[in-house]
């Protein structure tokens, strides 16, 4: 069975919403029938959103602004720190594959 909302594009979706949100807040939003499903549920989503269900705002909202951005941080809020090692082997094959060649070390 394909998507059964292959139809809808998610910007479709949101601009359901965001047209829903531009419609003055006296005016009656009753269902009719040659709405399309998309209108009736951005309908019926900012209809809860008015009502003030935090779940439909916070759905509203990251629908037309967008989900916001959560800042990463190492220890003390520094920067990330990311470590990597490798092998003596996987370095002399990177050395190769570019050309380079690793210097034996000298036991001390």
């Amino acid at each position: 069975m394909g998507n059964m909302f292959a139809g809808y594009s998610r910007k479709e979706i949101s601009a359901a919403i965001a047209k829903q949100l531009l419609e003055p807040s006296t005016k009656a939003c009753k269902i009719t029938p040659d709405m399309r499903r998309v209108d009736v549920i951005a309908m019926k989503l900012v209809n809860e959103g008015l009502a003030g269900n935090l779940a439909a705002i916070r759905e509203i909202m990251d629908r037309v602004e967008g989900k916001p951005v959560q800042a990463i941080s190492g220890p003390d809020d520094g920067p990330v720190q990311t470590e990597v090692a490798l092998s003596r082997e996987t370095l002399q094959a990177l050395a190769r594959k570019s050309g380079l060649t690793v210097s034996e070390e000298k036991d001390a």
